[in-house]
């Protein structure tokens, strides 16, 4: 979305004329080389992967402390069983986690206090929950 897409009263230009020049004449087409744009999306990118990575990091120390402290042998099977479907590049949310931990029918609230006793927050990102159960996971193959 362009400059120029952004709906603005009339009556904004009106009273700013020379800034209407100025913001359209800032108006780059997206895939122009010399395009702050692309530098911005660039670092959100590196941004984004470095984000990532601390996730998955934090999530399997997360889970590993779990394992080691708090699992059961079911337990720990079952979330490590969640680890198939991360092959299959699919994500697996809170819900599915808590699942595994607590069993069926796991209300919203109790999945809040499970995120809250995992991950310290109540809305871990899908980086924590993959890190999560690779962790878990890598227990159990230890043992």
């Amino acid at each position: 979305m362009g400059l120029r897409d952004i709906p603005i009263s009339p009556s904004f230009w009106n009273f700013y004329p020379l800034q209407k020049e100025s913001l359209m004449m800032q108006s780059v087409p997206k895939d122009h080389p010399d395009n702050e744009y692309q530098t911005d999306l660039a670092r959100l990118r590196a941004s984004h992967k470095q984000f990532s990575e601390a996730s998955c990091l934090s999530g399997r120390a997360a889970g590993m402390y779990w394992a080691r402290k708090r699992g059961e042998y079911g337990d720990l099977r079952r979330v490590a069983k969640l680890g198939e479907a991360l092959e299959q590049r699919e994500d697996v949310d809170m819900q599915q986690l808590a699942e595994a931990i607590e069993g069926d029918c796991v209300s919203g609230r109790d999945i809040d206090e499970l995120a809250e006793r995992l991950f310290d927050h109540v809305d871990p990102h899908p980086d924590e929950i993959r890190g999560f159960i690779e962790g878990v996971a890598e227990v159990l193959a230890d043992m």
